[in-house]
């Protein structure tokens, strides 16, 4: 959702990444495979393109003739073929990944911009058009209302009257992987390939962040802890996962197990933040300090 932002400055962050943490997932016992229930997020998807009128379009002309438009192109690609992502080379990707490339350098390169992983910088002529091949020269651009970015009032209202309680639980998820009869290195690697699900549970610390910083409430600066500890776990899950894989050392798992622990036990805490974000923090936030945003 960061290249939405850089697409588009003055955009809120209350409302990019609003519920993006709302995924979720579940595994097949039999072959292992992951399913993503994304149902609350692409719902909460259609509210952040109505609110700020965005419309996609989609385009087969080339990049530069929509670049001479002045609109900011995104493109569809296969990680495979990203240079600076680490599937390059290695692993096809199954899911919508895209880039933003923002103009054309007078040397024929593109200036690219990603976020994850994060990257800023220049991809040859060749490169890009290799990717908008394989895309089946398909991109797109965005249309946006730009009378209600910035509008710092009503982004709050729609933050205040959308943010989802639903609840976060993986105990279940690595109930099932954990019993799922397969070698520890398979379950390992199922571990890794939750890195960039992972992420999505920045845009929730984004989120508290930007209050924090805002209103300096002392619950709400409280929270940014709990929420930067919980996404600490994550990693350092994800991280033993990739290093056990890396030297193959399957016993890895045992190192891992009190980890994920740690992790089903904090969520609870993560749970009574949104809850009291939506019923107490936010409505409080309303009343008291809404004069800051008129």
């Amino acid at each position: 959702m960061d290249k939405i932002i850089r697409a588009f400055p003055g955009i809120s962050e209350y409302v990019v990444f609003l519920n993006i943490w709302c995924a979720k997932i579940d595994i097949n016992t039999y072959t292992g495979e992951i399913f993503y229930d994304e149902t609350l997020r692409e719902q909460y998807n259609d509210l952040f393109f109505n609110f700020y009128g965005l419309k996609r379009h989609h385009s087969s002309e080339t990049i530069d003739s929509l670049l001479e438009k002045n609109v900011s192109v995104f493109l569809n690609c296969d990680n495979y073929y990203l240079p600076y992502h680490h599937f390059y080379l290695k692993e096809h990707t199954r899911i919508e990944h895209l880039i933003l490339i923002e103009y054309k350098n007078k040397d024929g390169s593109y200036r690219v911009f990603d976020d994850v992983p994060e990257f800023e910088g220049n991809l040859s002529e060749e490169i890009i058009l290799d990717l908008h091949s394989k895309a089946g020269h398909m991109s797109f651009w965005h249309e946006i209302n730009n009378e209600r970015v910035g509008n710092k009032l009503e982004e709050f209202k729609h933050l205040t009257e959308n943010i989802i309680t639903a609840p976060i639980t993986h105990k279940e998820f690595f109930d099932k992987l954990l019993g799922i009869d397969m070698d520890d290195i398979g379950k390992l690697n199922i571990i890794y390939s939750l890195r960039n699900y992972s992420f999505l549970y920045n845009g929730l610390y984004r989120i508290v962040s930007k209050l924090s910083k805002d209103f300096n409430i002392d619950i709400v600066n409280y929270y940014c802890n709990v929420l930067e500890a919980y996404i600490t776990k994550w990693l350092l899950i994800i991280n033993l996962a990739n290093k056990a894989i890396l030297i193959n050392k399957a016993a890895f798992i045992d190192r891992i197990l009190p980890r994920i622990n740690e992790l089903v036990e904090s969520e609870q805490e993560v749970n009574d933040l949104i809850y009291n974000l939506k019923t107490t923090v936010l409505p409080n936030i309303a009343n008291q300090f809404l004069n800051n945003y008129e």
